[in-house]
Formats: C-alpha cells, sequence, structure tokens
C-alpha cells in the first residue's frame, strides 16, 4: 500500500507577545518625516518581533494570520519593530525608534503614542 502524500499549507497559529520594554504597539500610528519632499506621513506599527524570535512569526501572530512555512532565521538581539509607511513594510530597531521618539520630545512634538500613556 503506498504512503498517502500529506501537503502542509502552512505552519498553524502561535502567539508572539510583544515585549515589555517594546516603545511601540502593533496599531500604534506615528508620523514620519520625509527629508526629499520635507512632509510628514502617518506610519503604523505593523508588529513587534522580540529578539530571538524569527520575524515572520512575529508578523503572523500578530496580525492573526497563519504562520509561514519558510522563514529567515533570527539574527536580531532587540525587538525588531515592522512599519507599514505608504504601502511599504520597513523594519526598524529599538535603538532606531528610541532615538526618534527622543528626538521628537525634544521638538516639543507628542512624541509618545496615545496607546503607551
Amino acid at each position: 500500500m503506498p504512503n498517502p502524500i500529506l501537503l502542509v499549507n502552512d505552519a498553524g497559529h502561535g502567539e508572539t507577545p510583544v515585549p515589555s520594554d517594546a516603545l511601540l504597539k502593533p496599531g500604534d500610528v506615528l508620523n514620519i518625516h520625509n527629508s526629499e519632499d520635507d512632509t510628514q506621513r502617518p506610519a503604523k506599527c505593523v508588529a513587534v518581533a522580540p529578539a530571538g524570535v524569527p520575524l515572520e512569526y512575529a508578523i503572523a501572530d500578530q496580525t492573526g494570520v497563519a504562520r509561514p512555512l519558510m522563514i529567515t532565521r533570527p539574527k536580531h538581539r532587540e525587538p525588531l519593530y515592522v512599519l507599514e509607511w505608504e504601502g511599504r513594510q520597513f523594519l526598524v530597531t529599538h535603538a532606531k525608534i528610541r532615538k526618534g521618539l527622543d528626538r521628537a520630545e525634544k521638538a516639543g512634538l507628542n512624541a509618545v503614542p496615545e496607546a503607551r500613556r
């Protein structure tokens, strides 16, 4: 009797918690300054990947979709933020987010997202 073919579509669902020291949470919106045309446009935090967790798992778990079968090996040693800006997704390190929020606070801008107050 031949073995049946097993097809796997995804890696199932999981839970990737947002790190306790995260500066942003999924759903937070902040303005990004575009130096090319000197405008500010909103960017949304899609997911926060804790150190050592595959980025693809964090995005899938925090957006409510199934985990992908293929992932990249996690090499980051600090939380990574996935920001969506003008239809594109960008990875931003924890240090860079902290630096941007500190600069905005010094400039007198509202640097703390509503959800984190």
